[in-house]
């Protein structure tokens, strides 16, 4: 798959999810596929993208098996997928991480995960 290929499928499952979780409130969950460790989108597109997310008040939580979902902050089922080991960014979380190489997204994901339980496994 050529990057313009792999960039325009990126582009079309986050329009989806986005647009699902505009329509429904959130996303139902989806599986990512294997990411580039480049980003595949302008810093244009990743702003407008980050600014829509902060608008609807969505989080990516990212669930161990590689599931994302795109919750309310102030959901109960983003406290449960907490709870099942999920790791939640904020937007603008996202849009850093993005950028980092696989090595630097592994040690975020790491410390995240840490974070957010406390230590606890």
């Amino acid at each position: 798959m050529s990057n313009a290929q792999s960039g325009s499928s990126m582009k079309s499952l986050a329009r989806q999810i986005l647009a699902k979780a505009t329509d429904t409130g959130r996303a139902s969950a989806t599986a990512l596929p294997d990411l580039p460790t480049e980003t595949c989108f302008t810093e244009s597109e990743l702003a407008r993208s980050k600014e829509r997310l902060d608008a609807s008040r969505l989080l990516v939580s990212i669930e161990p098996s590689g599931t994302m979902r795109l919750l309310h902050g102030d959901s109960a089922e983003l406290q449960r997928t907490i709870r099942a080991g999920a790791v939640t960014y904020t937007p603008e979380e996202m849009f850093l991480y993005v950028r980092l190489n696989g090595e630097e997204r592994r040690m975020v994901r790491e410390l995240k995960s840490i974070k957010q339980t406390g230590g606890r496994q």
